[in-house]
């Protein structure tokens, strides 16, 4: 909210989620308080090839919440460094080229 984003893209995987002690359905009320739209898009953490048809359909769903419905979207995975900026990257070269 203090970066007015309007929804949240989560990429984290309910194992991830566990280890990191979140109940499953933290994110989603938190988000349900504050008035944010929470997307769950779960793709697991692995080698490119394994991650690629999953980062385009989440492309697309980040697609439609920026481009149809107006939000800005925060988007997370567990550590930042490999899903999440994947996901930017491939957003960033498929629709604002």
């Amino acid at each position: 909210k203090n970066y007015q984003c309007t929804a949240v893209l989560n990429l984290m995987t309910k194992e991830e989620m566990e280890m990191r002690q979140i109940a499953p359905d933290y994110e989603q009320l938190m988000c349900k308080q504050t008035n944010l739209n929470y997307v769950p898009f779960p793709i697991a953490h692995g080698s490119t090839d394994k991650m690629t048809d999953k980062l385009f359909q989440a492309c697309l769903i980040l697609n439609d919440m920026i481009n149809n419905k107006g939000e800005r979207v925060f988007v997370h995975c567990m550590s930042g460094t490999t899903r999440s900026p994947t996901l930017i990257l491939l957003f960033l070269c498929l629709y604002r080229l």
